[in-house]
């Protein structure tokens, strides 16, 4: 059984708990990472007692006159007691801290922070679709840095509409947006700037976009003659104004007061008259917009000329001339060839008529001829037996027979 002096001391003790204040200060401390951190307790209590500190609710840290964990350090004065928590780290962060002297304290948190790296946030920019379809991707990227900081964009000064901040599942975070630009966005300026405690107050990036219009030219022809017409159009993609086009032919600025250049439509379009051209020509589209930016584009289109076209068939027509005189003549040939033969046949009929009409004649003439003479030719010392007649021929030169006629004759 309890006996009464039990009783009463509970009760003492019941009392004095009961009535016991201890404080802790500050409930919230925000270092950053490698700073000290200071907690300091307070009590209204003059009893005796010790001082003990824990963290995270029950895990001791340091006790009066006992145990005290490294990297830590505990004081203790009249009525008050100091925890003191060397080179924080980002392991630190968010630890419940509490004392104990007669009674708890409430709870204090330490948050650790770490600064974002001087060089964050990296803006960026993708400006492929700029001109065909007047958009733009913005992107705000950092690494690091405890709380992380939030990115946010600004437009002009303005704040763009609230974006969730992504994560790539360790350190780095970014932020980007799809923005829809206008005629007005060509001077704009976008910035990205990282707000919170790990952050300096003026820590962000910008990015302007000077994207160039893309220009094209379209001819209604690849090629042209000297003395022919010519239209063209300087077409452009861009979500900017355009002020200016300015065209030129192989580097030599068009006058349009000329007759022979009209131009149309703010000169997006050209038409060139009768122009005297004899080579090729290199025709060039600068575009500028209402800031300054250029694009530009050229072509070239290739002279044709009709002379040098004419002489290049100038040896089809003389290889089509020739084979028609080589049939020609071919067929005067065979025409000839036969007609000779003709003529060659008729020829050995006439000759042969002729022929024949003479032996007639010879044969008549024998009956009056002179008398064959028998004659006797010596050759090598031989003497030769042999008659020679005449038929019909008659000796026009006396001499010839002489030598025959003074032959002996061999009885």
């Amino acid at each position: 059984m309890f006996t009464l002096w039990s009783i009463c001391s509970a009760l003492y003790l019941y009392a004095l708990v009961s009535e016991a204040v201890t404080t802790i200060k500050p409930l919230n401390l925000e270092v950053l990472a490698g700073e000290n951190a200071v907690f300091q307790c307070n009590t209204d209590q003059n009893e005796t007692a010790s001082w003990q500190w824990f963290k995270n609710l029950r895990i001791p840290v340091a006790t009066e006159n006992g145990y005290v964990s490294e990297g830590y350090s505990m004081t203790v004065s009249m009525g008050t007691s100091e925890l003191t928590k060397y080179n924080t780290t980002i392991e630190d962060d968010q630890t419940q801290y509490h004392c104990h002297y007669i009674s708890d304290s409430s709870h204090a948190y330490l948050t650790v922070t770490s600064r974002l790296d001087v060089i964050y946030p990296l803006c960026g920019t993708n400006t492929t679709s700029v001109n065909s379809d007047k958009t733009v991707l913005i992107s705000c990227s950092a690494k690091e840095g405890n709380q992380k900081p939030e990115l946010q964009w600004y437009r002009n000064g303005v704040k763009l509409t609230e974006q969730v901040d992504l994560f790539d599942g360790k350190s780095s975070y970014f932020d980007e947006i799809t923005y829809i630009l206008t005629i007005d966005d060509e001077e704009t300026v976008f910035m990205c700037k990282a707000e919170g405690p790990a952050a300096d107050e003026n820590q962000s990036c910008q990015l302007q976009l000077r994207v160039p219009p893309h220009v094209y030219i379209i001819s209604n022809a690849t090629s042209f003659t000297s003395g022919g017409s010519l239209f063209l159009t300087c077409k452009t993609m861009s979500p900017w104004k355009i002020t200016d086009y300015i065209w030129t032919i192989n580097n030599e600025l068009l006058i349009f007061s000329e007759l022979k250049y009209i131009l149309k439509n703010d000169g997006r379009n050209i038409e060139i008259f009768d122009h005297h051209y004899n080579c090729n020509i290199f025709i060039r589209c600068d575009v500028t917009t209402s800031s300054g930016l250029v694009g530009n584009d050229t072509i070239e289109l290739k002279y044709e000329d009709k002379t040098s076209n004419d002489s290049n068939d100038l040896p089809i027509t003389l290889i089509l001339c020739l084979s028609f005189c080589m049939f020609f003549l071919g067929l005067c040939i065979g025409i000839l060839v036969k007609f000779s033969k003709v003529l060659k046949s008729f020829r050995s009929v006439f000759i042969n008529k002729t022929k024949s009409d003479q032996n007639g004649s010879e044969n008549q003439d024998t009956s009056t001829a002179e008398p064959c003479y028998q004659n006797t030719i010596i050759e090598n010392d031989r003497t030769i037996s042999g008659e020679m007649t005449y038929s019909g021929l008659v000796p026009t030169t006396p001499s010839i027979y002489t030598e025959v006629n003074q032959i002996k004759v061999n009885e």
